[in-house]
């Protein structure tokens, strides 16, 4: 895996968010609403065999001058948090190489824990009554202040949460604090949940700040055009 650092922070200490592709991208939207709300300022690119290239305009407002690529590192440096942001797939013929350079980059930055952004399939919600937002941790992430945002989760495998499951394990493996936040869902137009599930993650890893949820300009037509109501 190659780092190309935009800027030399210490990170020691920081939560690392991680967002991937999952049901309906939903954290890769809640990541990206997340970096376009609060601006957060990019510092690395990550590039590595199982990331798919891409390379685009800016995805933001506040960066126009900027390009997108597959991978890259956002930071809050006041409130102590940085996210990982894969735009593409993971390529299956590389994953386990990918988890284990990542945890290695977590090791090596001394991330204080790991909150990855996910999904799972809404057909695996036998509750419907239940909340729809769940946690799946491991024995040393501390949850005592996740409950009023989301519940225990009620189901072994976050079917449809694309990698984060593995990640999970090899986290726990390594004894580092790690949590899968997600939403059960289905592919479909997903703005409104996109920011529903930002407002619970930004309650819960915010101290100091507050948020004014943002969509970014990119997003414009990512679900299609408007129906023009004069044809009706």
């Amino acid at each position: 895996m190659t780092i190309k650092k935009l800027k030399q922070i210490d990170l020691n200490g920081f939560k690392l968010l991680i967002a991937t592709a999952s049901t309906a991208n939903l954290g890769q939207f809640v990541a990206d609403l997340l970096v376009n709300s609060l601006q957060l300022e990019k510092i690395a690119l990550i590039s590595h065999l199982a990331i798919p290239p891409l390379i685009g305009p800016s995805a933001y407002e506040y960066s126009k001058n900027d390009v997108t690529t597959a991978s890259e590192v956002f930071v809050h440096e006041k409130e102590k948090f940085a996210i990982l942001l894969v735009r593409t797939p993971i390529s299956a013929a590389f994953l386990n190489e990918f988890i284990s350079e990542i945890i290695q980059f977590i090791k090596e930055e001394k991330f204080s824990e790991i909150i990855q952004l996910s999904s799972a399939f809404s057909s695996e919600q036998h509750f419907v009554d239940r909340n729809p937002y769940e946690y799946l941790a491991n024995d040393f992430y501390p949850v005592e202040n996740l409950a009023t945002q989301f519940n225990k989760s009620s189901i072994e495998k976050v079917y449809g949460s694309g990698i984060a499951l593995k990640l999970h394990e090899q986290a726990t493996l390594n004894e580092i604090p790690s949590v899968i936040l997600y939403k059960f869902t289905s592919e479909g137009e997903n703005t409104q949940e996109s920011v529903d599930f930002c407002t619970k993650v930004s309650s819960y890893i915010l101290k100091d700040c507050k948020i004014d949820v943002k969509i970014p300009s990119s997003w414009k037509n990512l679900f299609g055009f408007d129906v023009n109501a004069e044809i009706y």
